[in-house]
């Protein structure tokens, strides 16, 4: 599922609450949340990266992260996600929060958990990195919940949305495509932002995409 705010002001709290609510970090002051008995969540927040620190090496963080998972997998899911073999034996205070951010999202890739919890998983990764995350998610045998400012992003993975409006929560049973497709406002300010943009956010981004493939895939294959 992905959320939708019909307010921008309160969006970052909204999600917030409600992600910090839904995995239990949040005491609730009204309502439950039910989960399956069998449910294995994992929760993805925006500052997840800030928490790692120390001088562990990134690779032995993960192994303990995902013990169930073999050496290879984790060095391949980790070149996956854009961290090259040479650093993945650097410790974990001289990453980059970028890197950190790949670092959880590898570990996540890794667990054994049905329940993603994903607050803006996109921040912080090159194209190449989105693309595999995508593919990761499409193909996930359970449940996520999905907070993204990334359109293309939430459209490509999320079957339905879920809109807050006010203290109101409303499950519109539609994909994000359906979902901004009937509701002509908001389709029509998105297509405003993409048109006053376009002499920079359209324009100039694909360019520097396709120089971004270039680069990761000839970093890729060095890492392989």
């Amino acid at each position: 599922s992905t959320l939708s705010s019909s307010s921008a002001a309160s969006d970052v709290y909204k999600r917030q609450t409600l992600l910090n609510a839904a995995s239990g970090l949040y005491p609730l002051t009204a309502g439950e949340v039910r989960r399956s008995d069998e449910s294995r969540p994992f929760f993805l927040s925006q500052d997840a990266a800030h928490a790692l620190v120390g001088d562990d090496p990134a690779f032995e963080w993960i192994r303990r992260e995902a013990p169930d998972a073999s050496d290879e997998a984790c060095r391949k899911t980790m070149r996956k996600m854009g961290i090259p073999t040479e650093a993945q034996t650097k410790p974990l205070s001289v990453l980059s929060g970028g890197e950190r951010t790949r670092l959880c999202i590898a570990a996540m890739l890794l667990s054994r958990c049905n329940l993603l919890v994903l607050d803006e998983p996109t921040n912080h990764l090159d194209l190449l990195a989105r693309q595999y995350l995508e593919e990761a998610i499409r193909g996930f045998d359970g449940a996520v919940l999905l907070v993204s400012h990334d359109r293309y992003f939430a459209a490509q993975v999320s079957t339905r949305v879920v809109e807050l409006n006010g203290r109101q929560v409303q499950d519109t049973g539609a994909d994000y495509r359906s979902y901004v497709g009937a509701r002509e406002e908001l389709h029509e300010r998105m297509r405003k932002r993409e048109v006053e943009g376009a002499g920079q956010a359209v324009t100039a981004p694909r360019a520097a995409s396709k120089r971004e493939t270039r680069r990761q895939r000839a970093r890729s294959r060095v890492a392989r």
